[in-house]
């Protein structure tokens, strides 16, 4: 199961995004049997806005272990993303389970979200929108990586 936070990986991630990537991570581990674990571990927070390098892309652990895997971890991908500081992956995962079912906190958003997307026009439909990715899936599923360049 793949899910994009939008915004930047150089940049820090709003606080009502993280708290709902949290509620759905809480959601996909109870519902799918998902650990809440990194197996390769956290990913790498930016480096003066840029990459930081050296992202586990441990082919073995994607093939035969469940958990949480930013865009960052997936073997055969240059991505960074999520490019989470450690503060906001302890606040990802201290999200209690209970959060689950509580309304999104930035729905607000989501019609202005929209009208720029349909005025930015193809150009959006293309990729070209900031995005943060997650990755969170189940060993047995082995997805192929996307290939092409897009804005992180």
């Amino acid at each position: 199961m793949q899910f994009e936070l939008v915004g930047f990986a150089g940049k820090p991630k709003n606080k009502a995004g993280l708290a709902n990537v949290g509620r759905l991570c809480r959601w996909i581990e109870s519902t799918h049997g998902v650990p809440p674990m990194w197996p390769n571990g956290f990913p790498n927070p930016p480096v003066k806005g840029r990459d930081p390098g050296h992202h586990n892309r441990d082919q073995q652990n994607w093939v035969t272990k469940s958990g949480h895997y930013g865009h960052c971890h997936v073997p055969a991908n240059t991505h960074w993303d999520p490019a989470y500081t450690a503060d906001e992956v302890a606040f990802v995962m201290s999200v209690p389970a209970t959060d689950v079912l509580e309304l999104v906190a930035e729905k607000h958003e989501l019609a202005t979200m929209v009208s720029s997307t349909k005025v930015a026009g193809r150009a959006s439909a293309k990729g070209n929108r900031p995005k943060a990715k997650v990755v969170t899936k189940k060993a047995v599923s082995r997805p192929k990586p996307k290939r092409g360049r897009r804005a992180a």
